[in-house]
């Protein structure tokens, strides 16, 4: 995971730049996906449209698992509102 952290964070790496995010709907078609499915995603895709992407031409499942930690009420969305 601290791989794909780093290879996804955009405007640095995590311990050595200041990222100004870190794109965990990439993460996730990686992690659950692979990296075959995960390099067809285009780069300039915002977390909405990596969504739609990844229900079309990859998996339902891995598109709904997105939607499960990021998406609207998502795992991430409901913890940092919390905070």
């Amino acid at each position: 995971m601290d791989f794909l952290v780093d290879k996804y964070s955009e405007g640095g790496i995590i311990g050595i730049g200041n990222p100004t995010r870190v794109r965990m709907d990439k993460i996730i078609v990686h992690y659950n996906a692979g990296q075959g499915n995960a390099n067809k995603v285009p780069k300039a895709l915002t977390p909405a449209d990596t969504v739609i992407f990844v229900k079309n031409n990859i998996s339902i499942t891995t598109a709904d698992y997105i939607n499960k930690f990021i998406g609207t009420n998502g795992l991430i969305d409901s913890i940092t509102r919390t905070l």
